[in-house]
């Protein structure tokens, strides 16, 4: 699992897990998901190669996820066990293994009450002027002399030096609401029914989409189940150094993301960091394609020339990639 493959394959899913950049952001989790995976005793899906995807609500009509949505699902499910070695076919009959998944999304909000808190506050410290006028009459030359008068002026300063005390101040109350995505994996052996992986993970997400805030729990749910023993990716001799998994910003359209770069590769050399989209590959579109796809159109050989158009948030550039020896 920790060796990196060329693309995409099992490496994307065990390299770190996507970050906050400007294209991962809108995914951005508040927290760390709550995952469970359980894998059966002594499964038979690492000896499997084929497998189909079944939005759970073609089964059932207590499924949370249907439509656009149950599609978007199922496209990622596909991905990620692409990922993990397997190879995709349409029908179930063909298939090693059949993978059942659903998402939801709720919404909540909690009221934090005011809190009253007590801080120490210094007060500076002052120089004050003052000015002070004296008067009065005075007798000169004995009692036969007469009087007089007099007028004074004193000023000066005095300092106050500067002190501690405490405050108190009130942080007023306010409602504060996230959006819950939650997602559900099943997968059995087609042809003993036994069941392979239960998976099901929660998150806590600004982005009221579920297409979107569901891809980060996708991504470590499917990492944590088992890597198919003879790997069905396309592998050749050359790589670039970079890892990738499909990904949507906007919960339409999907384009291979950069989820780890391999230090002193052609793509570190070129600039390309964990985050960046890859919209084109020698010229051909990489939106919505599946990873067995892009594995295919990225493979190479060794010294073997591949043009890359890189989007990283409002910049796009393009890079020349000679391969090297894998």
């Amino acid at each position: 699992m920790k060796k990196v493959l060329l693309g995409s394959v099992a490496a994307a899913l065990t390299a770190c897990a996507p970050a906050t950049s400007t294209n991962f952001a809108p995914a951005a989790l508040e927290q760390a998901p709550s995952i469970n995976v359980q894998v059966g005793l002594a499964p038979t899906m690492p000896k499997l190669k084929t497998f189909t995807v079944i939005p759970l609500v073609q089964i059932t009509d207590q499924a949370q996820a249907t439509g656009i949505t149950a599609q978007h699902l199922a496209f990622q499910a596909r991905n990620y066990m692409e990922m993990l070695g397997y190879s995709f076919v349409n029908k179930v009959e063909d298939a090693d293994l059949s993978v059942l998944v659903d998402a939801s999304s709720r919404y909540s909000e909690t009221y934090v009450p005011p809190t009253q808190y007590t801080a120490p506050a210094y007060v500076p410290g002052t120089t004050a002027t003052y000015n002070s006028n004296s008067g009065g009459s005075f007798n000169y030359g004995g009692a036969s002399s007469g009087w007089g008068t007099y007028t004074g002026r004193t000023s000066g300063t005095v300092t106050v030096p500067g002190y501690y005390t405490s405050r108190t101040y009130v942080a007023p109350g306010y409602t504060r609401g996230y959006h819950y995505p939650a997602i559900t994996v099943l997968i059995y052996d087609v042809k003993t029914q036994q069941q392979q992986v239960s998976a099901s993970a929660v998150g806590t997400s600004q982005n009221p989409d579920v297409r979107v805030s569901m891809q980060n729990l996708m991504y470590e749910t499917f990492a944590k189940m088992p890597l198919a023993n003879d790997p069905q990716n396309v592998i050749k001799s050359g790589r670039i150094g970079v890892s990738f998994a499909p990904w949507t910003a906007d919960g339409n359209n999907y384009y291979p993301i950069i989820t780890a770069v391999d230090k002193d590769q052609p793509a570190a050399r070129a600039g390309i960091v964990s985050g960046d989209f890859i919209l084109s590959i020698d010229g051909q579109p990489t939106l919505n394609k599946p990873i067995a796809d892009l594995d295919v159109m990225i493979a190479g050989e060794a010294n073997q020339e591949r043009t890359l158009v890189i989007n990283r948030g409002t910049e796009t550039r393009t890079v020349k990639l000679r391969m090297v020896q894998r």
